[in-house]
């Protein structure tokens, strides 16, 4: 996955109370998602960490190929 930071191109001027609400709002917004979602997100992390463990069954095929390739 390629994270990218995200980025305004323009914003307007906020008072610091309203700076803060839609903060507080975004906050509570990923809490939502994540209580949805958390069994999943810990599923998924499970499973991705348990496949990098994991060895490739083709690394030493590949390099034998590579071996043989006469050029």
């Amino acid at each position: 996955m390629n994270l990218q930071s995200l980025t305004f191109a323009s914003t307007p001027t906020l008072s610091d109370e309203t700076a803060n609400e839609i903060r507080l709002f975004l906050y509570k917004l990923l809490m939502a998602y994540e209580c949805e979602y958390g069994d999943q997100f810990w599923s998924f992390r499970e499973y991705f960490e348990a496949m990098e463990q994991q060895p490739d069954l083709f690394d030493d095929m590949e390099k034998d190929i590579e071996d043989e390739i006469p050029f």
